[in-house]
């Protein structure tokens, strides 16, 4: 995307983690509700959550761990080790840390998804343009 500058807004059009944490966020917004609604406590909420989220990632996690010790015994240099595994994983410490702030969230619990999605357009269309403003130096 370099050499046709142009096309740099394109990556703000089909990055996939912001549309992560959007789904991932309405998805833990849903579930707040009923928990909510049943007097399920925070932590038991928290924990089911985390439960299945984090559940299905283990046997993942296990594979990965056994492909670095793998790799690193070949003597691949531990920094392209160390960015591969960010790649891969640079999601899952900042989602879970996140859906810590649910329940206090006031604007996700009364906020209609239209507006939350209209605000998510304009505060992407400011990142976009403020990426594309000159630089000083």
């Amino acid at each position: 995307m370099m050499a046709t500058r142009w096309t740099a807004w394109l990556t703000w059009l089909v990055q996939v983690r912001p549309i992560f944490f959007l789904v991932g966020g309405y998805a833990n917004g849903i579930s707040w509700r009923p928990a909510r609604r049943d007097r399920k406590s925070y932590a038991a909420w928290l924990e089911g959550r985390l439960r299945r989220l984090v559940w299905p990632v283990l046997p993942l996690l296990v594979v990965w761990v056994g492909i670095v010790a793998i790799e690193y015994a070949r003597g691949v240099r531990p920094e392209l080790i160390s960015y591969g595994s960010r790649v891969a994983f640079t999601h899952m410490g900042p989602y879970p840390v996140s859906m810590i702030s649910v329940p206090d969230d006031p604007i996700s619990n009364t906020t209609p998804p239209k507006v939350t999605l209209i605000a998510l357009a304009i505060m992407q269309g400011g990142l976009l343009l403020a990426a594309q403003a000159p630089t000083r130096g």
